[in-house]
């Protein structure tokens, strides 16, 4: 059982996975899945394992890491902010 909790525990840093809980069929589900696809291409992306885990465990949570553009809300705040003044 500690073999699939480490690979669970992969999985979770791998696709930036923040809540789940996946079965253990789940979990054997997306190893050979990712067994598959490493032997039909020789090599497994990140994007390779990410899909297969989204189509096995779709209600999984993940952690977004990438920035936010805060620039039409900014834009907003400064008319506001000007607007405000101009009272």
């Amino acid at each position: 059982m500690d073999d699939l909790q480490d690979f669970k525990t992969l999985l979770e840093q791998i696709c930036h996975i923040a809540k789940w809980s996946p079965s253990t069929n789940q979990l054997l589900s997306i190893r050979e899945d990712i067994e598959g696809v490493v032997n039909l291409k020789g090599r497994v992306s990140s994007g390779d394992v990410e899909a297969i885990v989204a189509r096995r465990v779709p209600d999984a949570i993940y952690a977004i890491f990438e920035g936010v553009d805060n620039s039409d809300l900014k834009a907003l705040l400064l008319i506001a902010q000007q607007a405000t003044a101009s009272k």
